[in-house]
């Protein structure tokens, strides 16, 4: 059936910058073997890590875009946040650091052509990112650069930031331009006509993606066990006293059982949720369903609440786990 036969599939699509760059990612592959090996852990363990690479290569668009308006932003107040004269000098980044090594490629220099060229590098790595162009070359460059910008800027790394340097991390031993790319367009992704063409692909890295939403959503869940989400007050406290409240969120505050609810919900969505990304009953079902209420719940979030791209870089990584059409996964 479609379950056996996918544990043959893995990192079989690789472009051309793999062998540029020179990486072994031999750890992240999933050796091909005949379906009757298969059983028992492995099997379990190939179904709740298993990606379908249409979806993967949504996430990579949805990274991308959000990568691409954040840069543009931050070319917008360059000068205030990247310049030496600007709110945030690099004398105040060093003694910051001062207790802990850190690195960053733009305190190097306090020219500002030399950080206005890695804005652009990154810019471009991003539009590369975009359009699937030299795919695992462009990741690799946009995780370096963007790990590098948040060490600049400490003060103002947010969870955002965080989940996207995590999810451009695993997306580096991910075939994220095996679909909707330039690389596949250009038959780069799949220089080995040897191996079996598929849409799906498990492995180390796919349950490590998986793995991070998981714990993100539980963890934050298990901050949130206290008894104003247990009794249904938090969100009609923070909109009523949170300055980052968006003008639905204030008008939602006259609605408090509407809210009581909401509150309920998201505290459950967040605990429970994450256990239907590793059901091995129903799985494609079953993430389907927890990648529908977690998105929600974003776009909830995103109406109410003022909370700079999280919610947008959130959705972005959750377009990855996009279950393959048909339930493949269930069967």
């Amino acid at each position: 059936n479609s379950l056996q036969q996918s544990h043959v599939f893995h990192l079989h699509v690789f472009d051309e910058s793999d062998r540029l760059l020179g990486f072994d990612f031999d750890l992240f592959k999933q050796p091909e073997k005949d379906s009757a090996q298969v059983t028992g852990n492995q099997s379990y363990f190939a179904q709740v890590s298993m990606l379908d690479l249409r979806s993967l290569a949504l996430m990579r668009i949805g990274l991308a875009l959000v990568l691409i308006y954040d840069l543009l932003d931050r070319i917008a107040h360059f000068s205030a946040h990247y310049l030496d004269s600007g709110a945030f000098p690099y004398s105040a980044v060093s003694d910051y650091y001062s207790g802990f090594p850190t690195w960053s490629l733009h305190t190097l220099s306090t020219s500002s052509a030399y950080v206005g060229i890695l804005i652009g590098i990154h810019l471009l790595l991003a539009v590369m990112l975009l359009v699937g162009c030299k795919t695992r070359l462009a990741t690799v460059g946009v995780w370096i650069l963007q790990a590098s910008l948040m060490a600049r800027l400490p003060l103002m790394t947010n969870g955002a930031d965080v989940l996207m340097i995590a999810a451009l991390f695993w997306s580096m031993f991910l075939p994220l331009g095996a679909r909707y790319s330039v690389d596949k367009q250009k038959q780069i992704a799949d220089p080995d006509k040897s191996r079996t063409a598929t849409d799906s692909v498990f492995g180390i890295a796919a349950m490590a993606l998986v793995t991070q939403l998981v714990l993100m959503y539980f963890i934050t869940g298990i901050m949130k066990f206290n008894d104003h989400w247990i009794h249904g007050t938090a969100l009609q406290s923070l909109l009523t006293e949170s300055s980052l409240a968006r003008p639905f969120g204030t008008w939602l505050t006259d609605f408090p059982a509407i809210l009581s609810v909401l509150t309920i919900g998201v505290l459950t969505m967040e605990i429970i949720g994450p256990l239907f990304f590793l059901s091995p009953w129903k799985t494609s079902r079953c993430r389907g369903l927890a990648l529908i209420g977690f998105i929600s719940m974003h776009i909830g979030i995103e109406l109410t609440i003022d909370v700079p791209l999280f919610s947008y870089v959130s959705c972005a990584v959750l377009l990855g786990l996009v279950p393959p059409h048909g339930g493949q996964q269930d069967e």
